[in-house]
């Protein structure tokens, strides 16, 4: 009798097991099938977020680190319209003038390439501006030599553009701008040790009345470019280059830089 309980029991767990089994007992085949076709979405959304986030990522990452380089020295300042990259190492590379653009950018030939030479730390007046033409003029006396050397701290290989303290000989052409009073120091844009003095030379400068410091009301540059044309053209008509010193061939200023 009690072998053929055991037995009876052993069937119907063996029915109910091969039941469970054909029919899914407890769950709805179509919520399995949504429930996998949810699980497949959010996989793929949050595969989508991370290439996304990837993708920021390497924007962003190459965004800071180009910013952080187009800094000071080893790099830390920003600059507006040109990515730069900066050099490792600031050594002094010899470069040929080739023609001076303005009283703060010169054109060269580096590494057998044209470039285009800002003077790092320095702003000297626009070529329309009162004593721009003076500047311009400055910067030739001061170089007056075809061999020159350039202190990199900007450079763009893309555009041919440099960021550079410029010497001829033992002349520091950058420096002498200011002593001169042909230039401001861009204290926003200055980083190094020698940037202080530099606004020291600026004040002299400032106190002795030379250079640009002559005139009544000195606009900073950045002043001049941010003005509308229609005001900047009304300051011009008060300007006269032959009026300011240019009958001498390198204006009246340029024999006190240096001294």
């Amino acid at each position: 009798m009690a072998r053929n309980t055991t037995a009876g029991l052993a069937c119907l767990v063996l029915l109910l097991f091969s039941v469970q089994n054909a029919f899914s007992i407890g769950v709805n085949p179509n919520s399995k099938k949504f429930l996998r076709k949810t699980l497949k979405d959010y996989s793929e959304s949050r595969s989508g977020m991370g290439d996304s986030a990837k993708g920021k990522k390497g924007t962003a990452g190459s965004g800071q680190k180009t910013s952080a380089r187009g800094n000071s020295g080893s790099g830390t300042k920003e600059k507006k319209g040109i990515v730069y990259t900066v050099p490792d190492s600031k050594d002094s590379q010899a470069a040929t003038l080739v023609e001076v653009e303005d009283g703060d950018t010169i054109r060269v030939m580096l590494n057998d390439s044209p470039y285009t030479v800002s003077l790092y730390g320095i702003d000297t007046p626009e070529r329309t501006q009162t004593h721009g033409v003076q500047a311009m003029q400055a910067i030739a006396r001061l170089i007056n030599s075809r061999t020159i050397s350039l202190q990199i701290y900007d450079k763009d290989t893309a555009t041919h553009r440099c960021l550079a303290v410029v010497s001829a000989g033992q002349k520091n052409i950058n420096e002498l701008l200011v002593k001169g009073g042909h230039a401001w120091v861009k204290k926003e844009h200055c980083y190094e040790s020698f940037c202080r003095d530099w606004l020291s030379y600026q004040q002299k400068a400032a106190e002795g009345g030379k250079g640009l410091w002559s005139y009544p009301e000195p606009i900073a540059p950045w002043v001049w470019r941010a003005m509308p044309p229609e005001q900047r053209y009304d300051l011009q008509r008060g300007y006269s280059p032959v009026a300011n010193g240019l009958r001498s061939r390198y204006g009246k200023d340029t024999t006190i830089i240096g001294q």
